[in-house]
Parts: C-alpha cells; sequence; structure tokens
C-alpha cells in the first residue's frame, strides 16, 4: 500500500512538471572555456533525477557488497544453531527411546553450536553410562563444567545420581561431600548425602546433616522425622550392645521431646537399657512412658524384660486394667508377670482371658507349659494343639487331607 502511494505521488509530480514545462519551456546553459552547452530545462531535470537515481543504486551495491560477509557469516551461524538444536531434540528422543548409541552420537554433535551446550554434555553423559561407559560418562561430566562453570552443582548432582546407579558408592559418596562443600545449604545436595548416609549406615554422619536439611525445607519434616527416628534407635541400639552408657544418655537426653514420644524410640531405649542391665531403669521408664501414652508394642515388652521385682511389677501393670481390660495383649503381658511372681493361680486367670479375647500361640504355649506344671496333662496337650494349630492357620498352610468324618 506504501509503494502504491508514493508511486501515485511520482506520478501525479511527474504530470506537473511536464505540464508546467509544456506551458513556460525555459532552458539550461552549461559552459566550460570556449564550450557551452543548452538544454531545454525539463530535460535537465530528468537526467538530474536519472543521475541521482543511478548514483543512489551504485551506492547501495558497493555497501551491499561491503557488509554481505558478515551477513552470509550471520546467516551460516544461525543455520548451524538451528541444525544443533535440531540435533540436540533428536538426541533426546533417542535417549528417552533407549537408543544409547544413537543418542550420545548425536548430543555431542549437537554441543558445538548449541547455546547451552553443557545440556548436550549431560545427555551424553546419561546415554554413555546406560552403556556402562564410565570413563566416557565422566569425560562428557568434566566437559560439561568447563562449558559452564556456574552449571557445578547441577554437573555433580547428575554425576552423584549416575554413580549411586552404578554401585559407585564411594565415588558417590565423595562427589557428594564435595558438592556440599560447595553448597552447603542446597536442598537437593543434603537430601541425597542423607540417603548415602543411611544405605551406608552412617548413622552419626546421618544425625549432623539432618538439621540443615530440615531447615532447607528440601524434604517434608514428617519424613525428617521418620529418618531422624531410625538413626536415633540404631544407635541406641549400638549403645546397648556395646555397653556404653553414657551415649545412651547422650543420645536419649538430646532428643527432641516430639521424638520421645514415639513408641518406637521409647522401645529402642528401653531395650538398651535391658542391654546395659539397668532393668529397672528399664521398667521405670517403660511405665512413665504408658502412663502417659498408650501402646501395646511397650505392653508386650514389659513382660519380656528382667525384673528385680516382679509382683511389684505385675501391681503396677494391674492398674492399667481399668482402661484397658479388654487388651488380650495386656491380659498376655499380665499372665507372664504373673508366672515370674510364681502366681500360678493368677497367671492361669490371665492367659487364658487373654486367649479368650484373642487366641494366640504364644499365650496357649504359656498357658501349656503352666497346666503341665500344675498337673493337668490332658489340658496341658490340648493347649499345644490349639496354640499349633492357631500357627497353622497363621502360616496359611494348605489342607492336604481330608477332614474326619463327624
Amino acid at each position: 500500500m506504501r509503494l502504491l502511494i508514493i508511486t501515485l505521488l511520482v506520478l501525479v509530480g511527474a504530470s506537473m512538471l511536464t505540464a508546467l514545462a509544456l506551458e513556460k519551456p525555459g532552458f539550461v546553459l552549461i559552459g566550460y572555456d570556449k564550450t557551452s552547452i543548452e538544454i531545454a530545462l525539463f530535460d535537465f531535470v530528468v537526467l538530474l533525477a536519472a543521475a541521482f537515481v543511478a548514483f543512489y543504486l551504485l551506492l547501495r551495491f558497493l555497501v551491499r557488497l561491503v557488509v554481505m560477509p558478515a551477513q552470509l557469516r550471520k546467516a551460516y551461524q544461525r543455520h548451524q544453531v538451528e541444525k544443533a538444536h535440531s540435533l540436540f531434540y533428536r538426541g533426546l528422543l533417542e535417549l528417552a527411546e533407549g537408543h544409547w548409541t544413537r543418542a550420545e552420537r548425536l548430543l555431542l554433535r549437537s554441543v558445538w553450536r548449541h547455546d547451552t551446550p553443557v545440556m548436550g554434555y549431560l545427555g551424553a553423559a546419561r546415554a554413555a553410562q546406560m552403556q556402562a561407559a564410565y570413563e566416557r560418562r565422566d569425560e562428557y561430566l568434566k566437559r560439561a563444567i568447563e562449558s559452564d562453570r556456574s552449571a557445578g552443582v547441577a554437573v555433580g548432582l547428575l554425576q552423584a545420581e549416575l554413580q549411586l546407579s552404578s554401585q559407585q558408592n564411594e565415588q558417590a559418596l565423595a562427589t557428594l561431600q564435595h558438592l556440599r562443600d560447595q553448597a552447603p545449604k542446597h536442598g537437593y545436595v543434603l537430601y541425597m548425602l542423607a540417603r548415602m548416609y543411611r544405605s551406608m549406615a552412617e548413622w552419626d554422619h546421618l544425625l549432623e546433616v539432618l538439621p540443615v536439611l530440615r531447615k532447607s525445607r528440601a524434604i517434608p519434616a514428617e519424613q525428617i522425622d521418620e529418618v531422624e527416628g531410625v538413626a536415633v534407635a540404631e544407635l541406641m541400639g549400638q549403645a546397648g550392645h556395646q555397653g556404653d552408657g553414657e551415649s545412651l544418655q547422650h543420645l536419649w537426653k538430646h532428643l527432641p521431646r516430639r521424638l520421645k514420644q514415639n513408641p518406637r524410640l521409647a522401645e529402642s531405649h528401653i531395650r538398651a537399657l535391658e542391654a546395659l542391665g539397668q532393668h529397672e531403669q528399664a521398667v521405670t521408664e517403660l511405665h512413665r512412658f504408658l502412663n502417659s501414652i498408650w501402646d501395646e508394642g511397650l505392653v508386650s515388652l514389659l513382660g519380656d524384660l528382667t525384673l528385680q521385682d516382679p509382683l511389684k511389677v505385675l501391681g503396677q501393670a494391674e492398674s492399667w486394667l481399668k482402661e484397658h481390660g479388654e487388651s488380650p495383649v495386656l491380659l498376655l503381658t499380665l499372665g507372664k508377670l504373673a508366672l515370674k511372681a510364681e502366681l500360678w493361680g493368677k497367671a492361669r486367670v490371665y492367659l487364658e482371658s487373654s486367649i479368650a479375647h484373642a487366641p494366640d500361640p504364644e499365650a496357649y504355649g504359656l498357658l501349656a507349659q503352666l497346666l503341665e506344671r500344675m498337673g493337668e496333662l490332658d489340658k496341658a496337650h490340648q493347649a499345644y494343639r490349639e496354640g499349633l494349630g492357631g500357627m497353622l492357620k497363621q502360616k496359611s498352610l494348605p489342607v492336604l487331607l481330608p477332614q474326619p468324618p463327624a
């Protein structure tokens, strides 16, 4: 549209100029030395315009000749970048489809002109990993860092993941520790380091990492609490078996209150006290916990502890009957305590009550032994049979023989 308007304006101007020249003709006299040239004014204007146009076109041509190499170079570079992007895209597709060799070749070809070559090297490293070509993998990761120094953490994380997947645990640990030195508060680095310590049962190091990981908020606090509980339980178990009461006391004392209310951690603490020979303290800790938080796992543990005064412990435990008298676990534990106190009649009542609420092979076994001691052999044999039948039902054994006729 703009060209059309300009053309119309030029035609209108030329028509007006022609009309003016025909109405009032003139001439232009050009003299030089003894030579003079006379030319009509209209013809002179036309020649002058033609000369201007020719000069303009010549000037543009010369300018294009000067800038053409740079333009060709830019066009070539643009073509190379587009080709690199295409190679990178095809390499990612081959990588996703599991064609490791083709993916590695295409991704390496893309890095020379790609605007982010680090991505091509990372993809090639993963392709080499899948071919178990660990030396090539490490070389590509090295080139990735050299191509972009700011991507050191990202490259290191991928390197650690690849090392872990190839069972190179020592190398992965060294990589993660180096990354932590570079980025002490990086959430994912701390998370992977915590996973590494847990898999290697490095509980002390794991506990040292968890507070920083909690502050990073890289994973939910509930997961950190769970991992911390596992680490503390393992360390308390080690302290109990190694006879290290000081370490056990330090662990429990510095444990957050929310974790002290965890029944499984309380159980680990009590078992460690039992292993150290601190039987009275183990019973005291167990009673203190159950008086605030009821947990049948700890109730069952009470019946297995070494007791210096079983009668006293039995009396304390019987106070729970008011609220939990229907619990078969509590009744079984009371039966065990009565057996340790040599109160045979009371033990029989508790064991039979436990079985009445929930038949259990252990309760049947203890009752059978008690009945043998009391001379009731037939009832003891019946208790053994019923306990054995309960065990077989729990294992879901197939019935191979037909039932006898009624």
